[in-house]
């Protein structure tokens, strides 16, 4: 999937992201799409397409990750970091940082 470069697309939709997938807003896929167009006018509906679906994958290795590093008891957000982002493009950085800051936060709060 060819991603695009877009930096504020991927820091919105990472919040799109979290809370669809996280806190269970927007109710449908449709919905959250509709929300990230709204938040990032100038992005195509494809490339908010991609962005939403490669950050939804990244959240599911992201919750699956921390799961797996607290139950070993070596949980080191760098490590978890460095393994989300290794060969994405620098655009995405931000939002999966993002995300893995939820992730962490939700399963240790």
């Amino acid at each position: 999937m060819e991603l695009p470069s877009n930096f504020a697309l991927f820091d919105a939709a990472a919040d799109v992201v979290i809370r669809f997938r996280g806190q269970g807003a927007y109710k449908s896929p449709e919905n959250a799409l509709h929300a990230l167009e709204r938040r990032v006018p100038d992005a195509s509906q494809n490339d908010c397409n991609s962005a939403l679906e490669f950050l939804s994958d990244k959240f599911d290795e992201a919750t699956e990750l921390v799961a797996e590093c607290l139950a070993d008891g070596r949980l080191s957000f760098e490590e978890c970091r460095e393994s989300l982002s290794a060969e994405t493009a620098s655009a995405t950085w931000k939002a999966i940082h993002d995300i893995l800051s939820w992730a962490i936060y939700s399963r240790t709060k």
